[in-house]
């Protein structure tokens, strides 16, 4: 399958997000945009809607953590995917810290299965989304401490009394 986009899809891209977009030629070739917070939302609602786009599928969110190496240190990584059209889209951005948390903006108005895959980050990485309709743990325990998949994670010493050791 050529996994390849046309070229109305990237004109349509730049007319409509060039000051809110980071679209180098190695971005284009990966099909990658690296977007702002500002924009994101609509440039979401754009690649679902749009014909030349038409990215029907939320495949995945992906979530890294840079540790001291990158300011803000979470990006999350959208994977779409369109049926239609059979191509592949990658969407990068990075959290915004508000009041100590780092927030981006739920997607799961958008495509419904954006809904698991946040809470699945927010329980791991402790990434909030703003507008998500039940942001809660889906791994780990509701009165667990913390978020296990930080760089700066601390694994307790115990859990409920119970002695918890960790083989490296």
């Amino acid at each position: 399958m050529e996994n390849k986009l046309a070229p109305e899809f990237w004109a349509a891209l730049e007319t409509q997000f060039s000051s809110a977009l980071e679209m180098s030629e190695e971005n284009r070739a990966a099909q990658t945009v690296v977007s702002n917070l500002e924009e994101f939302l609509p440039l979401m609602a754009f690649l679902r809607d749009h014909p030349a786009a038409w990215f029907d599928h939320l495949s995945s969110i992906s979530a890294v953590d840079w540790g001291t190496k990158l300011e803000p240190r979470f990006e999350l990584v959208y994977h779409l995917f369109s049926y239609p059209l059979e191509s592949a889209f990658c969407v990068r951005i990075f959290a915004e810290v508000v009041e100590n948390s780092f927030v981006v903006p739920s997607l799961s108005e958008l495509w419904p299965t954006a809904e698991w895959h946040e809470r699945e980050i927010w329980d791991l990485f402790g990434i909030a989304f703003a507008a998500h309709p039940d942001l809660r743990r889906i791994f780990m325990p509701e009165d667990w401490q913390g978020h296990p998949l930080r760089k700066d994670y601390q694994n307790p010493k115990s859990y409920h009394g119970i002695q918890v050791e960790y083989y490296t």
